[in-house]
């Protein structure tokens, strides 16, 4: 997949770049190579996925570029009713820092000023729960909701602490 520079990298407050982490996208053209595997036994089901970020440019238009991203995830799911399963995942993720800089007015004050306070390696882990109505009205109708918890952090420079993050999703299927 290639993704487009679509997010706006140029925020500023009082005529100053805001931190880096504060903009939405990359303003980078990038690849995002993955492969997956996956497989299934009865009630079981089990993925990989290997996956990676490459940015194809060396600055965006605000003069710095995101850190190239690599990352793998393993997960395994039990299936207890045709409606009902859990699942388990386990996910490294290695993040590069930010190179260049601003090209404009910038703060020097604070760890998110700093191009070298960003990325780094984490380790998290996975609970989730899947729902599905099989019938009725609502037949098709999906919920899903993953809490990934941080295991171990090594962080690049200086960053705060990371802490779980509940994830939750509806879908509808025809």
């Amino acid at each position: 997949m290639i993704s487009a520079p679509t997010g706006r990298v140029d925020f500023q407050s009082s005529g100053v770049f805001t931190h880096y982490g504060m903009h939405p996208g990359s303003g980078t053209w990038d690849f995002w190579p993955s492969i997956t595997y996956t497989g299934r036994a009865d009630r079981l089901t089990w993925g990989t996925q290997v996956l990676g970020i490459v940015r194809l440019e060396d600055e965006n238009e605000s003069g710095y570029r995101l850190g190239d991203v690599f990352q793998v995830t393993a997960r395994g799911s039990y299936r207890f009713a045709n409606w009902i399963s859990a699942s388990l995942r386990g996910l490294y993720t290695e993040q590069g820092q930010i190179e260049g800089h601003y090209n404009g007015l910038h703060n020097h004050s604070s760890p998110p000023d700093l191009q070298s306070n960003y990325g780094g390696r984490f380790w998290d882990i996975g609970f989730g729960v899947n729902t599905v109505v099989t019938g009725g009205p609502l037949k098709g109708l999906r919920l899903s909701a993953e809490w990934l918890q941080p295991v171990m952090d090594d962080p690049n420079g200086y960053q705060l602490e990371r802490e779980g993050t509940l994830w939750a999703n509806a879908t509808m299927s025809f």
